[in-house]
């Protein structure tokens, strides 16, 4: 994640979130300091992206709970093979 935080992203995504979401300090970080692989330096990057997390009901702690949006999908049809046979 440093790696990516290092290019300066505008949209930070993780995808299918599998484990609660749990860090007072991840939740309200602005400067991360991480060490440069291979070299003995840090190199903090500055965390100024939209950070979207996916997931099938999702947990979170009551830290990073009240930083959330949450945004709920519905689908109309009960299976896939109705959705593609109305298009």
């Amino acid at each position: 994640m440093a790696a990516r935080l290092r290019q300066i992203p505008s949209i930070l995504l993780i995808d299918s979130l599998h484990a609660t979401l749990d860090s007072s300090a991840f939740a309200a970080a602005r400067f991360w300091k991480v060490r440069t692989l291979g070299q003995s330096e840090m190199a903090p990057p500055q965390i100024r992206c939209l950070w979207i997390a996916t997931g099938n009901t999702p947990e979170f702690s009551s830290e990073t709970a009240r930083r959330r949006v949450r945004i709920r999908l519905r689908a109309s049809f009960q299976t896939a093979t109705r959705l593609h046979s109305s298009m």
